[in-house]
């Protein structure tokens, strides 16, 4: 459905998405923290297994594999669940839309039907 301004009917639309934007950096900074937090449990697990297959030096590449994957998972999964909530929080709270004619900003009346809230219950 074509979006137009309340105010001036221009079809020039932008979204601002400032809360998914926000939520993906914060919920991307929270991530790498815990992911780095687990990263040791990761490098632990890496280095024995790489001990056992590789000696030595397989030891060292695999801690630091293992603590690799455990931030940049970690951070992966915070940045989408982040931005995720962000989204959610664009659409049903902030004025997310702007009209780049007449600069008024504006809630998508459409916004509601794109999310289903059965997801977000305990």
């Amino acid at each position: 459905m074509v979006l137009s301004c309340p105010h001036c009917q221009s079809m020039k639309i932008v979204k601002r998405d400032v809360a998914k934007r926000m939520g993906g950096l914060l919920g991307t900074v929270g991530g790498a923290a815990s992911g780095a937090a687990k990263a040791m449990e990761g490098a632990q697990v890496g280095s024995r297994v790489g001990l056992v297959a590789f000696g030595p030096m397989g030891a060292t590449l695999g801690g630091f594999a293992g603590a690799l994957l455990g931030g940049l998972l970690g951070a992966t999964t915070g940045g989408v669940a982040g931005a995720k909530l962000g989204e959610v929080i664009d659409a049903q709270v902030l004025h997310n839309c702007e009209c780049l004619h007449c600069g008024h900003r504006f809630s998508d009346p459409n916004a509601d039907e794109a999310f289903d809230p059965g997801v977000f219950r305990a």
